[in-house]
């Protein structure tokens, strides 16, 4: 059952990475003489790799604390 649990959180995790992605790849080449669809597009990158190290830290490696807060960090930077 724990293995079932880490599988949808990593699919979960990997479909918010993507869906992020796709933002960020959308904003680039639509918007990009505005500077605030560039802000937007860095806060959504560094979502999608916030969303895929915590996917990968569910099927590959576990997350320590550390890591674990300095993603929470980065990502609460990114859209403040």
């Amino acid at each position: 059952m724990e293995n079932l649990d880490a599988i949808i959180g990593a699919i979960g995790y990997a479909l918010a990475a993507l869906g992020f992605l796709l933002l960020t790849g959308l904003l680039l080449t639509s918007f990009r003489q505005r500077l605030r669809s560039m802000i937007l597009a860095g806060a959504g990158a560094v979502t999608a790799l916030w969303a895929a190290a915590f996917a990968a830290g569910f099927v590959v490696w576990q997350l320590t604390t550390f890591q674990v807060f300095l993603l929470e960090f980065s990502l609460d930077a990114a859209w403040i």
